[in-house]
């Protein structure tokens, strides 16, 4: 129900099967090649560029956005050494896994699954790393409330809700 369903190539004949299914294999290795590479060279140029002039490079040049040009360096940092199953992962998925916001346990999750061979849809990933990171914003607020206080909050909530119903129910009744 996870995995990402493939072409179907029982439809085809042998030969065009293989055939596209060689032409898919050396489209996605030459579209990693790039982005891996073009992360590679970005981060070799960013900070012999300096403070303010990579933007603006980046715009002259690609006509695209720092945050595209992080997307690259973070996704070859994070392949750097990984395995080629791992490299064979869609461009978007690496993105998600390779930024600084993501969990480390899910990333490692992931890795782990990947790695035995189910293919995890990018959207899936989202919802994966989106609940870890919900999980740890509710971890800090509650390290920073102590449970006496939560419970001191809750009560003056549920106090104030009585205190104006009963007022509600007052002024329906003076009418």
């Amino acid at each position: 129900a996870n995995a990402i369903a493939g072409f179907d190539y029982s439809a085809l004949d042998r030969g065009l099967a293989d055939d596209a299914r060689a032409v898919a294999d050396r489209i996605k290795s030459r579209l990693r090649i790039a982005y891996v590479d073009t992360g590679r060279d970005l981060i070799a140029i960013k900070d012999r560029l300096g403070h303010g002039r990579f933007g603006a490079w980046l715009k002259a040049e690609f006509d695209i956005t720092e945050r595209s040009a992080e997307n690259y360096m973070n996704a070859a940092r994070f392949l750097e050494g990984k395995s080629e199953t791992v490299a064979d992962l869609p461009a978007a998925t690496v993105y998600v896994l390779a930024a600084p916001s993501a969990s480390p346990a899910v990333v490692k999750e992931v890795l782990a699954a990947v790695e035995a061979g189910t293919k995890l849809p990018t959207h899936v990933i989202k919802a994966k790393l989106a609940d870890a990171i919900e999980v740890e914003r509710k971890a800090k607020i509650e390290a920073a409330n102590p449970p006496e206080r939560i419970a001191q909050e809750r009560k003056a909530r549920e106090t104030a809700i009585k205190r104006r119903e009963r007022k509600e129910a007052q002024d329906r009744a003076d009418k």
